[in-house]
């Protein structure tokens, strides 16, 4: 009777460390998407400001 009680015990541990794991993995990716879209915000900006001294110096 012990040993089925361990037996599921760990079977649980397992389970949520895994569960741990995947939503790690999954709030990581979504902070690499995160710095994805800044980085291409930050590119449109400066190409932006790149054609407005174009025309504003001249």
């Amino acid at each position: 009777m012990i040993q089925i009680f361990v037996i599921l015990l760990l079977v649980t541990l397992v389970a949520l460390f895994g569960l741990a794991s995947i939503s790690q993995s999954y709030a990581t990716a979504k902070q690499a998407q995160a710095a994805i879209e800044a980085s291409r915000a930050a590119q449109i900006a400066s190409t932006g400001n790149l054609v407005a001294i174009a025309f504003l110096g001249k």
